[in-house]
């Protein structure tokens, strides 16, 4: 089959051709398009050769696929061909200034158009503008990659160069493509009937929630699955500023071993209550999840951050919770030491300046705590980690037990809260609610009659100073914790805070309990109460309004980014946005495939004078 999709444009002109010990027969010709058949017909092959066209109007823009098949429906020969987008859309973007300031607002005018340039309304389009001076060459565009990478495998190293223009040297240079393309995206054996069609995966019909309904005895502790038992689920949700609350209800009952799942597609983050029943009856059984692990938090420090000069310097580069290589350079790689140590002059020494003294306005409390938070290691949700812990079958009963649970560096030293907790072998200083403590006296224990049931967050932060600011020091604590260490008074005397915590304190652990009103409530008998992670809720992209915010040093590469743009019934649609602290041009790309097929793009990088 000779394919002339070239020299006569308009039409596919299509040659069979045969040798004169090949039978006369009549052969099927299909033409399919995006997995249809857009045309067909029975060709009768007679003498050496038979010649016919194929309209491009009848197909649609993109790969087409010829098949030349039997009578068996067996593939004699097929050939990929591109038909060319006749029809588009035209975008155009102007501003409304030719040179604007640091941080200015922009007025960004769109137009979109048929190819008689008659204004298209009603056309959704995706726009974005990014700080030209930051361009990466990006040679495709959705015309590319909807009508050919999408039909065709393996590395094209500039699919643009196709559509450039509508030429002869293009279109021959495509149809060469398209003849080395051994892979067909569309099944011709599935498609004709003669192999049957199996979904690998069926479509997603929402987020499948499953666990299982044990029964504990109480001496043993053995967990018993319990069959046929009744498991309603109810999700609610009140969305911030609403008075109106999202309910959605489900019914399962377990099977043999157990087990139940429900379904349901909604988004955002929900509370969900499973109820139990057995025969009518509220049963107190125990409900467990299945939750998917999460990768165990750990703290990075700079040889995980700059691998190469690790590897440079034949380092490992592992490290632990720890924080990595100690010393006057923290974990700074001997690579870097000899750099710094080589950009200084010859004969330069260090040098002690002179005193200076600073004065800044005193931090307030609401200050203080958002700096302890920013600065912790380790942030816990408690009720999350409640649920986790349930879910994994592990039990807890006390503060104690609740922080070994979740962090390995936790270790208790004896038996619940009568032992001793250690953090990284040290003692962690446990501050409820932000409020210091003497160190050595009772103070230091009063977290251990804490419910966890009743703690909201924790926070571990393992900065010296911050431990330091949370340890106030008496004599009679001071005497007693060296008395029992069997040192001197002179030695109790000379503590500070900042020793205590350099030399005897693993980390600070801040607890914060709930608010009067805000503690959880138990549930009743056979109820479980938890939260349930919907489909994510797209985010309106970040843009900031410099009309209302201060003026601040911003070094966004994308200044704008909308994917649903609207034109209006004239074709036009105008956004607004701020320029950064630099940008100097804009490079401005605009796409879109209107609801009956047409494509439009638009791509320009706009200079701006200085």
């Amino acid at each position: 089959m000779r394919v002339d999709n070239v020299s006569q444009p308009g039409n596919i002109a299509v040659t069979l051709l045969k040798n004169q010990t090949t039978p006369d027969r009549t052969l099927g010709v299909a033409v399919m398009s995006g997995g249809k058949l857009c045309t067909g017909m029975f060709v009768g092959v007679k003498g050496d050769r038979v010649s016919f066209k194929i309209a491009e109007t009848e197909l649609p823009a993109g790969v087409a696929q010829i098949v030349l098949f039997d009578e068996d429906g067996n593939i004699v020969c097929d050939r990929l061909v591109f038909i060319p987008c006749r029809d588009r859309l035209n975008i155009t973007a102007t501003t409304d200034k030719k040179q604007y300031q640091p941080l200015e607002r922009v007025d960004m005018n769109l137009s979109v158009t048929d190819l008689n340039d008659n204004p298209a309304g009603g056309v959704t389009f995706s726009l974005a503008v990014r700080d030209g001076s930051d361009h990466i060459r990006y040679r495709s565009n959705i015309m590319a990659e909807m009508l050919l990478s999408s039909e065709i495998k393996g590395y094209v190293r500039d699919p643009l160069y196709y559509f450039e223009s509508d030429d002869t040297d293009r279109r021959q240079a495509l149809d060469l493509l398209l003849m080395i393309q051994g892979w067909r995206r569309y099944s011709w054996n599935r498609m004709t009937g003669r192999e049957p069609l199996e979904h690998e995966y069926l479509p997603e019909q929402g987020i499948e929630t499953g666990g299982r309904v044990i029964k504990e005895a109480l001496l043993s502790g053995r967990e018993t699955p319990v069959a046929g038992a009744q498991v309603s689920v109810m999700l609610t949700r009140q969305d911030e500023g609403s008075d109106d609350k999202k309910v959605e209800t489900g019914y399962a009952e377990t099977d043999g071993s157990g087990r139940f799942d429900f379904m349901s597609g909604a988004s955002g983050k929900w509370d969900m209550v499973f109820g139990i029943t057995e025969n009518g009856k509220k049963k107190d059984y125990r409900v467990i999840l299945d939750r998917f692990p999460a990768p165990v938090p750990r703290r990075y420090n700079l040889t995980d951050l700059a691998p190469t000069e690790t590897e440079t310097d034949g380092e490992s580069g592992e490290s632990g919770e720890s924080g990595g290589s100690s010393g006057m350079y923290g974990g700074l790689s001997q690579a870097r030491i000899d750099s710094m140590v080589r950009g200084m002059a010859l004969g330069d020494s260090i040098r002690l300046i002179d005193a200076v003294t600073f004065t800044a306005k005193r931090r307030t409390r609401e200050d203080e705590i958002y700096h302890n938070r920013s600065t912790s290691t380790v942030y816990y949700d408690v009720l999350a980690e409640m649920d986790k812990l349930y879910d994994s079958g592990e039990y807890y009963q006390d503060i104690h037990s609740f922080l070994k649970s979740v962090n390995n560096n936790f270790f208790v030293k004896g038996i619940g809260t009568n032992g001793e907790l250690l953090y990284k072998n040290k003692t962690p200083l446990v501050i409820i609610n932000y409020n210091p403590v003497e160190w050595g006296t009772d103070d230091m224990e009063i977290y251990k009659a804490f419910d966890p049931d009743g703690v909201k967050a924790v926070y571990i932060n393992e900065d010296l100073n911050v431990m330091a600011q949370y340890v106030k020091i008496s004599e009679e604590g001071a005497s007693r914790e060296f008395g029992e260490l069997g040192q001197g008074a002179s030695s109790a005397m000379s503590l500070t805070p900042q020793t205590i915590a350099r030399d005897y304190l693993g980390c600070v652990v801040f607890i914060e309990t709930y608010d009067e009103g805000e503690f959880p409530k138990r549930p009743a008998r056979g109820v479980r109460r938890t939260s349930w992670e919907g489909y994510s809720t797209p985010g309106e992209f970040y843009s900031p309004d410099y009309s209302v915010l201060p003026p601040d040093n911003d070094y966004r590469r994308t200044l704008y980014w909308n994917p649903n743009v609207t034109t209006d019934e004239a074709g036009e649609a105008t956004v607004v946005f701020y320029n950064n602290s630099r940008a100097t041009r804009f490079n401005i790309s605009a796409e879109t495939v209107a609801p009956d097929g047409r494509i439009g793009f638009y791509r320009k990088q706009a200079t701006l004078p200085e």
